[in-house]
């Protein structure tokens, strides 16, 4: 026994599409194209609430032009005598597909129809705990299914499982359906802080990177933070206030990648060592909520054997008599 995973994908559907009166299939129709790779299915449905529109609707794997032509081979048709009809083809192989509808009969020379175009694809659907090999009958067989998907609130992914031993992969098929839910309006606070500012050879200045989500649902977020030339990260002092944080040597950069409850922060600290650069250089940190779209960008400067510039600092002069 096997279990294979396809999609998640997005439906496409498209209302009042014009169709006119045709003579031939190959030059009077509407088309559009349906690239696929790793395809679990490809369904296709029309309807119209015009009495008496007769429509045709075929499948056709283009035969490498990316152009529909006669020439594309058809791999599936509906030919009823009304405007509802559909199409499915399971494991369809990879490339470009097109959808035709053709006017048969259109009343007046002119109508409109509705078409539902479910393209499932993809590997984006993991498994956790498929039942494999032999399966006893009447047996309960629990297993998980989790996918990543585009933060689009309200949005409706579909995937497929088909389930069956080798001589029959798609005995049985099994819908899933995936609501991306609407998460509570927020964002991302942080602060990138270096101290002490100024530090020769040998000295180390303490990194602290502060993050907070505002939101009160959670939010996934990427950090990254860039150790510049002139300063010597010390992997083993880096640390995270929750999940694990470390020091990548190839791109002199501190990373950090989990999940942020709503309402809580992440505190990321290690320690630099100034080399014999003499300068300002610039510690760069980059946080990014990938759930919410939300990306910031901080700056703090380190003073390597020279002088730190004098800060000002305003104080409200207060006089009396």
């Amino acid at each position: 026994m096997k279990v294979t995973a396809f999609g998640p994908s997005a439906p496409i559907n498209l209302h009042n599409v014009p169709i006119r009166q045709g003579a031939s299939v190959c030059s009077d129709n509407w088309k559009r194209p349906i690239p696929i790779r790793d395809g679990g299915l490809v369904e296709i449905t029309t309807t119209s609430d015009v009495l008496g529109l007769d429509i045709d609707l075929y499948l056709a794997y283009d035969d490498g032009d990316g152009v529909f032509t006669c020439n594309d081979v058809p791999v599936a048709s509906s030919l009823g005598v009304t405007a509802d009809e559909f199409v499915s083809l399971k494991l369809p192989a990879d490339g470009l597909y097109f959808a035709v509808v053709f006017g048969y009969a259109v009343p007046g020379g002119a109508a409109d129809f509705d078409i539902t175009i479910r393209a499932i694809q993809g590997q984006g659907l993991t498994i956790d705990g498929a039942p494999t090999g032999a399966l006893a009958a009447n047996t309960p067989l629990p297993f998980r299914i989790a996918a990543t998907v585009p933060y689009e609130p309200d949005a409706a992914l579909e995937g497929l499982l088909f389930v069956g031993p080798r001589e029959s992969p798609t005995a049985l098929s099994i819908p899933v359906t995936i609501t991306v839910p609407a998460l509570d309006a927020g964002g991302l606070n942080a602060q990138l802080t270096a101290g002490p500012e100024g530090v020769t050879t040998g000295e180390t200045t303490m990194v602290r990177l502060w993050a907070w989500n505002t939101s009160a649902d959670a939010e996934f977020v990427d950090v990254a933070i860039a150790v510049p030339p002139g300063l010597t990260a010390n992997p083993g002092s880096v640390h995270a206030s929750q999940g694990h944080a470390f020091f990548n040597v190839a791109d002199r950069k501190v990373y950090w990648s989990g999940m942020l409850a709503g309402s809580s922060g992440l505190t990321i600290t290690f320690e630099a060592t100034a080399a014999t650069h003499s300068g300002m250089v610039t510690v760069a940190a980059q946080i990014d909520g990938l759930l919410r779209g939300n990306s910031l960008r901080l700056t703090a400067p380190v003073w390597v054997n020279v002088d730190a510039p004098p800060r000002l600092i305003h104080m409200p002069l207060v006089a009396g008599e």
